[in-house]
């Protein structure tokens, strides 16, 4: 879910309107505030996040239930800011760059659930911290290579943030839609 909120919200009107720059706007200033976007909404996410999974933890689920919620809260932005990476790379046509996001993300993961498995710790919240782990290592990689195409101008952002919002809050609605059905 959150996933599709950040494409709807941040990626589709990225790849949608970066080519068509306002006055003063460069490629990378744009890139910068889709990326500030990004970070904005992963930290909206984590908030809300943490929120139910305390919600979790004070119900009477059982506690394996709210270990996995607590674990989802860690890991979510890593996954978000893996698929940003991607996203980002298919939006400039960096299609052999996305197929290393998605690649890359498998041989740290499988590591990490083999070093599980031998150490007995295999169960559902470290397979899922496994997964996490694996898209921050791959997301650090990518970002270290990519951050010269990142300016981020804090006097841009609301206009993209607002631009981003007004287009992309109907791909959200849609989105939530596909969920509900």
């Amino acid at each position: 879910l959150s996933g599709g909120i950040q494409t709807s919200l941040v990626s589709t009107p990225y790849t949608v309107f970066r080519s068509r720059l306002g006055e003063g706007w460069t490629p990378e200033s744009r890139a910068g505030s889709s990326l500030a976007g990004a970070v904005l909404l992963a930290s909206t996410l984590f908030v809300l996040s943490i929120l139910i999974a305390a919600a979790i933890g004070l119900s009477d689920n059982p506690p394996k239930v709210a270990r996995l919620a607590w674990v989802l809260v860690i890991t979510g932005p890593f996954f978000l800011a893996r698929e940003f990476g991607r996203r980002f790379d298919f939006a400039r046509r960096h299609v052999g760059a996305a197929l290393f996001v998605d690649s890359g993300v498998s041989a740290p993961q499988i590591m990490f659930l083999v070093l599980f498995l031998a150490g007995g710790w295999l169960v559902a919240e470290t397979a899922v911290l496994a997964i996490g782990l694996a898209c921050l290592t791959v997301f650090a990689i990518w970002f270290a290579r990519r951050r010269d195409e990142f300016e981020i101008h804090q006097s841009e952002l609301p206009t993209t943030i607002r631009h981003d919002w007004l287009f992309g809050r109907w791909l959200l609605a849609d989105h939530v839609l596909c969920v509900l059905q």
